[in-house]
């Protein structure tokens, strides 16, 4: 957590809060004033109260109070939130507010006469009779058609739910479609994806034996173990009830439920910006990942291009006190041979002076960086010892 931009931001509101006014302040953050009131509540940052424009400059004074330390011990609960993130989604929110006001009047699709033809398609995947073999019920298909999880009776309605939410997605710029690979619905919006459900609550109750079930273990229990055929009749554990209450889910947890006192249908222009505050939210976490990723990039060039330079040139120097040490070499290579020389007598007794002499110095040449000849005998490529069975 950076706390060195949260109270950089924290400061950077607070004076042009008291400066400008808190709408100037929402208007350059791009923020609603709503929502940069309860994140100045937060945050604990000073904003003018109600009428303090109207005050004289006596009395603005007095009213100002100064900005503290953040206190997160005054947090009540489990929140550890982060100004500078809990900023960027009000300011994703914001945009989200903006877009879907492409919606327009939502009672339009109240009244649609067009099926989706990815609806139409998914109602004929998942009205056929055969093929659900789900204990609660429940039908669906997510790698073929729209990611539906409800029973027969709630079809329809679930159908009609789709319908009007991949028409409304159309009307905000988004699109709708199948994930066939990894089996899921998404939306779309401007090349920012997020998976969308809906399913049906099914409640589950204890099962109650009934006296066939009974009957049908005490027979199989009767028949001696070496000669039972057949598979062992097990009773369910629970049974489930449909409810016919819908979640529409938003990746991440995000879902809007039937209530009691609204259905999802007249919740529609909330599902949607909702859906949309997600990807907007998501929009600027894969934006932020692509900018520190492009910084990593860069950074790690600049490594590598430094570690070359520096491992060549540490091969360079490397090569260069190699040739310091073989000219050395070779300089008192030569000064013992003046000396062999004025001394007259050959250090090996196997070859005369004039032969030493010679051998000596192409030695001394051999080793000298500074002249290139090739030894015949030490430049030679490497021996290799014979093998009996190399001659058979």
């Amino acid at each position: 957590m950076n706390h060195d931009a949260e109270e950089s931001i924290r400061e950077a509101i607070y004076a042009m809060a008291w400066r400008e006014g808190v709408s100037r302040v929402a208007e350059e953050y791009h923020v609603s004033t709503t929502a940069l009131r309860r994140l100045s509540k937060r945050y604990q940052i000073p904003i003018p109260p109600a009428g303090f424009w109207s005050m004289g400059p006596k009395r603005r004074q007095s009213a100002r109070k100064p900005l503290r330390p953040l206190d997160r011990a005054k947090w009540s609960g489990y929140y550890w939130g982060n100004l500078v993130k809990d900023l960027a989604e009000e300011q994703a929110k914001n945009r989200a507010e903006q877009r879907v006001q492409l919606l327009g009047d939502v009672s339009q699709f109240d009244a649609l006469t067009s099926v989706h033809p990815l609806i139409s398609k998914t109602g004929k995947k998942l009205r056929q009779r055969s093929g659900w073999g789900d204990p609660k019920g429940l039908r669906s298909a997510p790698g073929e058609v729209v990611d539906l999880e409800v029973t027969h009776g709630a079809l329809d309605r679930a159908l009609d739910l789709a319908n009007r939410l991949v028409f409304a997605f159309e009307a905000v710029g988004g699109v709708v479609s199948v994930d066939r690979e990894k089996k899921r619905t998404i939306v779309d919006v401007d090349g920012v994806v997020l998976p969308m459900s809906i399913t049906e609550k099914v409640a589950r109750f204890p099962h109650e034996p009934t006296r066939s079930e009974r009957r049908a273990q005490e027979r199989y229990f009767a028949q001696p173990y070496w000669s039972r055929s057949g598979e062992y009749p097990s009773i369910p554990q629970y049974d489930y009830t449909p409810t016919g209450e819908l979640t529409v889910s938003f990746g991440w947890g995000r879902n809007f439920n039937d209530t009691a006192k609204t259905s999802l249908e007249n919740r529609l222009r909330e599902i949607v910006l909702g859906a949309l505050a997600q990807l907007e939210i998501k929009r600027d976490e894969e934006e932020m990942k692509a900018r520190q990723q492009a910084r990593f990039d860069e950074a790690r060039r600049r490594y590598v291009e430094q570690a070359e330079r520096r491992q060549a040139e540490e091969v360079r120097y490397g090569a260069l006190q190699k040739d310091v040490r073989d000219w050395r070499e070779a300089e008192e290579i030569r000064a013992f041979i003046r000396a062999v020389e004025s001394n007259g007598i050959s250090p090996d007794p196997a070859c005369g002076l004039e032969e030493w002499l010679a051998w000596a110095s192409a030695k001394a040449d051999w080793i000298d960086p500074m002249i290139q000849v090739c030894d015949t005998v030490l430049d030679a490529p490497a021996l290799k010892e014979p093998r009996l069975h190399e001659f058979g």
